[in-house]
């Protein structure tokens, strides 16, 4: 979410890895900025609506890094 994607980004983003299939993962991206930025079918975006609800407190649930 709203992060610099240089140049060295595959247009086709997302790829199988240690077997695990992209295909069946849920990667997103949102707002993204840079050369490497690309929307296309392998790339799902999130909308604004959908952004909204990963804030700290809910990615965290509770749990507070700096204690």
């Amino acid at each position: 979410m709203k992060c610099y994607l240089g140049s060295h980004i595959h247009p086709i983003g997302w790829t199988d890895m240690s077997g695990f299939l992209a295909a069946d993962a849920r990667f997103y991206e949102y707002k993204n900025f840079g050369p490497g930025v690309l929307e296309n079918i392998c790339r799902n975006q999130l909308t604004d609506d959908e952004a909204n609800g990963y804030t700290k407190t809910s990615i965290l649930d509770g749990w507070n890094p700096g204690k």
